[in-house]
């Protein structure tokens, strides 16, 4: 009977191995350490070999390399009973894992994983070494090992074109089988990447082991072990009780040693940490931005118990507070996965930043000795946290510590020390606040000015006062400067008068703060500024007016633009003001733009939604001149306006050699749907070469509802070229899922699940009524039918999904089966024969054509001379099962019990097949019975 076979899911358990920590020692709490762990050399190159070589360098990196490992591993976990241990190196070859990826992909069948493994070899003897693939193995979560190149191995077929990233570089899944021989050259390495799948999903990292047979020795490499070594990550305590852990990694993170870091913040959870700030050395790779993501949005949601990612660890919840440093050239999102702002409070700029961040909650409440305790002898990070979060807790006999501390090297501590004097109305601290900023020396000075600006004493307050008045302009300008970054409405009057003075104009700072705290007369100063000479002052205070709603500002700004749109081409301020008045006096101007040299984009973008006949008939006019990215906003534009014109131009852009403009033209005409749409699709698709655009042109077809779009699609699965006839199957599966009747047939497939007959019978006569041309509908129902054992009626919708789809396999071997059953065996048999050619690849189609001979063979019991083709028969439906196994058929217990397969039971090879046991090769094409 026909089977669809259900994704099996397999959940993977992480190996919570204990993680030493005992390298990192106890802090010293007499001296201070370094702030910054040092770094090192990364442990692996970024860019992993993929090629031979016998260069004395490649040897000597690669050397280096193995060694590293080997010794970050040992430093990790030492060696424990039980643990696979990393290689020795003092063989004459010498293999490990410098590289690995827990991939993840969405196929028709729903999610996968898949394991990519790099293997980098290393042979110091005189003669090549030849691995074969058969003899390389992955084991996933203890699982029986997976050959290299094997079918078992090989992700699934969907994977053909997907990719990863890893580091800066992105690797496609295809080709990663390797060479059948894996050779290493005499005194040479040699690396390569391996991919094995599919594994089933999950967020978990299983256990993954690599088994390799080379120059009569076996090799198991425990994956996990070496990818966290990859990490090179280095584990600090700090704080008061040494509650926060400094996690610095100094290689790559991956998505194999994602779980490595997270089996590190169990283990520290234990001891128990509660804060862990996670940063980067100086020199460390940059990781993937999804890996990025998935550490930001763990921070942000820590023990809420929301799920953050379905592919990666999930950090526990035994770690209080999670903060991030940035690293040099990997950002994180701007948003969290929810899309709302990201919280600057969980990722910094610095590490000072993050520790001062992660520790400030204890630092209010810790009590006042331990605090002191921490100023005086602390981790220079963690002192700074203190003086900041806990300096207010402070009493005035304390006032000569932070005077010393401010005079100390660090400039963080100094920084910390001179604000937290800010919380003293002492004379001492704001005579010393004075000084500091009249000497001008950096950081103290502009400490200092926030000191007494934050300070809640009127003492402060005057003091700073005093310097505004200062006739040293340096004094004065930094004063000011500061006030502005950081503006307070007890400050706005000084920040007026300063904008206001005599004989000066007001700077970006100070409009900027004045706007910030809202000052009535700010709009004035604006209007000031937009007839300054400075043309950056001009372009920030229009900027500032543009987006303000009141009708002053927006008349200002739009005078300010019409005046620079008579010399200037709209820039990015300019379109979203049009953008939201469509004030008609820009037309014009921007019609002269359209006529200009410059860059047209603006324009084009602006005049779309102005929809103006005039000014769409130049740009109609002008597009054969205009330049690719140009053509593509005036087709966007028509397309918006639903110009009469657009179908002829995106016909026309069709036929270009350009990807945008093609890709343009088939977005436009699939948004409209008409009959000339589809027909120039049609009409494109028949000229196209290109494989990208192909896919294009077949998706657009897809998408489009008219039956011309479905025969087209049906033609091109008729081509000789595979990738035409792909881009088309998958073209003609997006129109049939858009078909209104797809729905029903999806809810008869769930009755027919829950054998609910009656419901899915009525699902499927729904489904046909709503569209006679959906073949899934036919095909559906007839395969309902075959279950009641309702032949004829079965035939003939398998026959009519057929002449709809003649390559439904589903209705291929209904009806062969159906002849079979109904005493044309002949008949039957021949329909699949002929067939088989077009299926080969479909585990289904080798299933069914099994319990079509399966049948046959019941025919031969009643046919005198049948025991010869019995015997035939009985070949074929074991290989067709074996071949159905091998192309991922795993519905064993119901092929066990499967009542088409009655005449195999006993039989001890389909019963090996049953359990699985199926040879890993493929075999060549398999031969028709009646030619055997």
């Amino acid at each position: 009977m026909f089977r669809q076979p259900l994704l099996s899911l397999y959940v993977f358990a992480v190996c919570l191995t204990g993680i030493s920590l005992g390298q990192e020692a106890p802090p010293d709490r007499r001296q201070p350490r370094p702030a910054v762990v040092p770094a090192r050399p990364p442990l692996v190159e970024r860019e992993l070999r993929t090629e031979a070589s016998t260069d004395a360098a490649a040897l000597e990196r690669t050397t280096l390399t193995m060694q590293s490992l080997h010794e970050e591993v040992r430093r990790l976990s030492g060696p424990p009973e039980g643990k696979v241990q990393p290689l020795e190196l003092e063989g004459q070859f010498r293999v490990t894992c410098d590289g690995a990826h827990l991939g993840h992909f969405y196929t028709n069948d729903g999610p996968t994983r898949f394991v990519a493994v790099h293997l980098l070899a290393l042979n110091l003897t005189d003669h090549a070494i030849d691995i074969p693939r058969e003899r390389i193995a992955v084991l996933i979560d203890d699982a029986a090992g997976i050959p290299a190149g094997s079918e078992e191995s090989t992700p699934n077929a969907a994977l053909a074109n997907a990719g990863f990233q890893y580091g800066d570089q992105h690797l496609p899944v295809q080709g990663m089988q390797g060479p059948k021989v894996w050779t290493i050259p005499a005194r040479g390495c040699h690396g390569l990447w391996l991919a094995f799948g599919d594994i089933g999903p999950g967020s978990d990292v299983p256990p993954i082991r690599a088994t390799i047979r080379a120059n009569d020795q076996d090799f198991t490499l425990d994956v996990n072990q070496l990818q966290h070594a990859v990490l090179s990550r280095r584990i600090e305590r700090v704080g008061p009780r040494n509650c926060l852990a400094l996690y610095t990694i100094g290689g790559l993170l991956n998505t194999v040693n994602a779980g490595g870091l997270v089996e590190d913040l169990i283990a520290l959870g234990q001891e128990p940490v509660g804060r862990v700030v996670v940063g980067w050395s100086t020199n460390a790779p940059t990781p993937d931005g999804q890996l990025l993501s998935w550490l930001q949005n763990s921070a942000l949601r820590l023990g809420t118990g929301q799920v953050v990612s379905e592919t990666l660890p999930a950090i526990p919840a035994v770690i209080r507070e999670l903060h991030l440093t940035k690293l040099a050239g990997g950002r994180f999102p701007s948003n969290d996965y929810s899309g709302r702002p990201q919280a600057a409070n969980r990722v910094h700029e610095t590490q000072q930043q993050a520790v001062s961040a992660a520790l400030r909650s204890l630092m209010t409440v810790l009590p006042e000795d331990e605090l002191v305790a921490e100023i005086r002898h602390g981790h220079p990070l963690s002192r700074a946290a203190a003086l900041e979060h806990g300096g207010s807790r402070l009493h005035e006999d304390h006032v000569p510590l932070l005077i010393a501390l401010a005079q100390g090297d660090d400039p963080d501590l100094q920084a910390s020390a001179v604000r937290a004097l800010g919380n003293f109305g002492d004379p001492a601290a704001t005579e010393q606040l004075t000084r500091w900023i009249r000497d001008g020396g950096e950081p103290r000075a502009s400490a200092a000015i926030d000191a007494l600006a934050a300070s809640r004493f009127r003492a402060s307050h005057d003091a700073l006062r005093q310097l505004l008045a200062s006739e040293n302009p340096a004094v004065r300008q930094q004063v000011l400067k500061a006030l502005a970054a950081q503006p307070r409405p007890l400050w706005v009057n000084e920040l007026y008068q300063a904008a206001t003075a005599p004989g000066t104009q007001p700077s970006k700072e100070l409009l900027l703060a004045l706007v910030q705290l809202g000052h009535p007369d700010v709009v004035d100063l604006l209007q000031q500024a937009l007839g300054s000479e400075d043309k950056g002052l001009r372009d920030f205070a229009f900027g500032i007016l543009s987006q303000r709603n009141d009708i002053r500002s927006e008349r200002l700004a739009l005078e300010f633009l019409m005046e620079q749109l008579k010399t200037t081409p709209p820039d990015g301020p300019m379109v979203q003001l049009l953008g939201r008045t469509r004030d008609p006096r820009a037309i014009p101007l921007l019609v002269g733009h359209l006529e200009g040299k410059g860059d047209r984009q603006h324009a084009i973008t602006l005049l779309g939604q102005y929809a103006d006949p005039a000014a769409t008939a130049k740009m109609i006019e002008l597009y054969p001149k205009m330049r690719t990215h140009e053509r593509v906003l005036v087709l966007q534009a028509l397309r918006q306006m639903e110009h009469e014109q657009f179908t002829d131009l995106a016909r026309e852009a069709l036929g270009a050699k350009d990807n945008q403009l093609v890709t343009a033209a088939i977005q436009g005409l699939v948004e409209i749907g008409s009959d000339a749409a589809c027909d120039a699709v049609i009409a494109a698709l028949d000229k196209q070469e290109q494989p990208y655009l192909i896919n294009a042109l077949c998706e657009a077809l897809g998408k489009l509802s008219q039956p011309a779009a479905r025969n087209a699609l049906l033609k091109e699965r008729r081509s000789k070229e595979e990738s035409r006839r792909d881009a088309a199957r998958r073209g003609l599966l997006a129109w049939r899922q858009r078909s209104p009747a797809f729905v029903y047939v999806y809810q008869a497939q769930t009755q027919v699940r829950d054998k609910h007959y009656d419901d899915a019978r009525e699902m499927f006569d729904l489904a046909v009524q709503a569209d006679p041309e959906l073949p899934e509908a036919w095909a559906g129902r007839g395969n309902l039918l075959f279950r009641q054992e309702k032949l004829a009626d079965a035939e003939q919708d398998y026959e009519k999904a057929l002449a709809l789809d003649d390559q439904s396999s589903e209705a291929v071997t209904g009806v062969g089966i159906i002849r079979v059953m109904t005493g044309r065996v002949e008949s039957g048999i021949e329909l699949i024969e002929q067939r088989r050619k077009d299926f080969n690849r479909e585990s289904l189609f080798h299933y069914n054509a099994a319990c079509m001979y399966g049948r046959a063979m019941e025919a031969m019991d009643k046919t005198p001379d049948g025991a010869g083709r019995k015997k035939q028969y009985r070949d074929q439906a074991i290989r067709d099962l074996a071949t159905s196994v091998r192309h991922g058929f795993e519905e064993f217990d119901w092929m066990a019990e499967d009542p088409d397969l009655k005449s195999l039971h006993g039989d001890p090879e389909f019963a090996k097949i049953c359990r699985g046991e199926v040879e890993a090769e493929i075999d060549d094409e398999a031969t028709p019975a009646q030619d055997r």
